[in-house]
């Protein structure tokens, strides 16, 4: 490919924040939507705790009180606490499991590099990885959906593929001029994937 006749060159090195993103992006909702509020660390290892001295404290209670008090599943209490210290022990995971399990099969496969570039006519995909290399070009009618966030762009093919595209890795073009060049030749709105909560 002519390096002159290149508008946008992106070239994508992924950690896990990236899958992370993308995982809040298409798999806890609907593209378009706003991502649901989630607990955070502090605030598992609260209810881990919680789930901890609860058990005990109705356990305690059950113990002290069972004459009085005819409730036999009382006597199950201490079950909380099972959770609960699992949670208290392992902590709260850092990211979803779907998350750490899309990483580690990224870094299985050994990706040296990822490359996308856009000329005035098509795409040009290129990968370079453990078993090989790959370059693919495209027409821009293969590309049917778009998306962004604050730290990259997202795009669907007719082929069901998804792609990510990371803003910080435009070595050629800016991701502000991106929006309107991959628009105009794809004819699809680049769309916000998460909406803002009402305040």
């Amino acid at each position: 490919m002519d390096s002159d006749n290149v508008k946008f060159e992106v070239q994508n090195r992924y950690s896990i924040e990236d899958f992370k993103d993308f995982w809040i992006g298409f798999r806890l909702k609907s593209p378009g939507k706003a991502p649901p509020e989630q607990m955070s660390s502090h605030s598992m290892r609260l209810l881990f705790w919680f789930l901890v001295f609860a058990g005990v404290v109705v356990e305690i209670a059950y113990l002290c009180l069972h004459s009085a008090i005819d409730v036999p599943y009382l006597k199950y209490a201490w079950i909380l606490c099972i959770p609960g210290m699992i949670g208290v022990i392992r902590g709260a995971p850092e990211h979803p499991r779907w998350v750490q399990k899309a990483w580690k099969n990224h870094q299985k496969q050994q990706w040296n590099s990822f490359v996308v570039r856009f000329t005035e006519d098509d795409f040009q995909l290129c990968s370079s990885n453990r078993f090989g290399n790959s370059d693919c070009r495209y027409s821009y009618s293969f590309i049917n959906q778009l998306w962004e966030d604050k730290q990259h762009f997202y795009f669907r093919t007719s082929g069901n593929a998804l792609y990510i595209l990371q803003k910080a890795g435009f070595m050629q073009g800016t991701p502000s001029d991106f929006v309107e060049f991959i628009a105009e030749k794809t004819g699809e709105l680049v769309q916000q994937i998460n909406k803002e909560h009402p305040h």
